[in-house]
């Protein structure tokens, strides 16, 4: 009996030690080695889009403090054919778990094809064509798509007597999808369209078009345009002694379109990213500046996001493959960000964002309230 007894104990103690490890196992961090491609236009037309995203990028990482994490910056010069070479060496050489950018639309509709095959995600923090709600399920991105900003292009055009107006337009998936839009919706508010002129990236010369829009006397010019180009196009309608106003759409939010706009620039209305005013905002606000010595910038405060919300979504994924990181993105509710609440809709869109409606006045972007 008394042997029995001391087998039960013993028993007793390497099951509890065993169910202990058990336990200790269970509650062991599986570390995971993680690589984050960043495709963004470091260099070209828009190279200050891709300045903010690398700070905006850097300083979340810093945040994060994560060894494990490593990021790759490529360039894609808001180039399609740059931008599939880029992803094609994220994808192939780095062996990327996922990708953050590109501001440019027409990068990311370019590349969205190879990353839906090779079940890669993308959370584009910048690109606002209505297509890219389209272009597949491993495609998102963290602000609402180029159908809301039309519309309150549309609305305010209206509001303020504005109701003959002429379009001119960059021809990519951007400038395409908010002249679609706006040409939809305008007659619907009972605005008319009066003349429609796409142009070729890069475009410098717009008298031509110009002398025509002056000759229909247009009440105002809409023009998504890329920002050097929207420069020149405003320097020059004010050559031309054309009082129309003009109206913009987000990247005008830029350095480069004051610097070719001079002076030209100053009373041009445009749409934007909204701004969210929150405790988050205000707190990456505050660390970017001293960070960088400089005010943040609206892009900026959505490529944080961006990348914080990629990290968030591949530590909560089971396995590092492309399939469970998407579900884990869709699996986020409420995040709560520097640019508000971010949640995804059935087309990838983060909901709930909106943009805002600005101006330029003496050289400086301000918020119309």
């Amino acid at each position: 009996m008394r042997k029995l007894k001391i087998l039960i104990t013993l028993s007793i103690i390497v099951f509890a030690f065993m169910g202990c490890n058990s336990c200790h196992q269970k509650t062991v961090v599986r570390e995971k080695k993680i690589k984050i491609g960043i495709i963004t236009p470091l260099t070209g037309d828009v190279a200050t889009w891709g300045a903010m995203q690398k700070r905006a990028t850097d300083l979340a990482l810093e945040e994060i403090n994560d060894s494990n994490i490593t990021v790759i910056y490529e360039d894609d010069k808001a180039d399609p054919s740059t931008g599939v070479s880029a992803m094609n060496k994220l994808i192939n050489i780095d062996k990327v778990n996922m990708i953050v950018g590109s501001p440019a639309s027409n990068v990311t509709l370019a590349i969205a094809p190879i990353l839906n095959e090779k079940k890669v995600p993308l959370l584009s923090s910048g690109s606002t064509a209505t297509k890219v709600g389209d272009a597949g399920p491993y495609i998102f991105r963290i602000m609402p798509s180029d159908e809301i900003q039309s519309l309150i292009t549309v609305d305010w055009a209206i509001a303020l007597g504005k109701k003959r107006v002429s379009v001119v337009y960059v021809q990519n998936a951007w400038g395409e999808g908010l002249k679609e839009a706006f040409l939809r919706d305008f007659p619907k508010k009972g605005g008319q369209i009066q003349e429609v002129y796409g142009v070729a990236p890069n475009s410098i010369d717009f008298k031509t078009i110009l002398q025509k829009i002056k000759e229909n006397t247009t009440d105002a010019i809409y023009a998504p345009l890329y920002p050097k180009e929207a420069g020149i196009l405003v320097k020059q309608i004010k050559e031309l002694g054309i009082e129309s106003q003009v109206f913009g759409a987000d990247v005008y939010d830029t350095p480069e379109f004051i610097t070719a706009g001079g002076s030209a620039s100053n009373g041009i209305l445009y749409t934007t990213f909204g701004q969210y005013t929150g405790t988050e905002f205000e707190d990456f606000s505050r660390k970017y500046k001293e960070r960088y010595g400089i005010e943040v910038e609206n892009y900026a405060v959505y490529c944080y996001d961006a990348f914080k919300i990629a990290v968030e979504a591949i530590n909560k994924s089971t396995h590092l493959d492309g399939e469970n990181i998407r579900k884990s993105i869709l699996q986020i509710k409420d995040y709560k960000g520097a640019t508000g609440i971010s949640n995804f809709d059935g087309n990838n869109n983060a909901s709930g964002k909106t943009f805002d409606k600005k101006t330029i006045k003496e050289g400086k972007s301000v918020i119309i309230e």
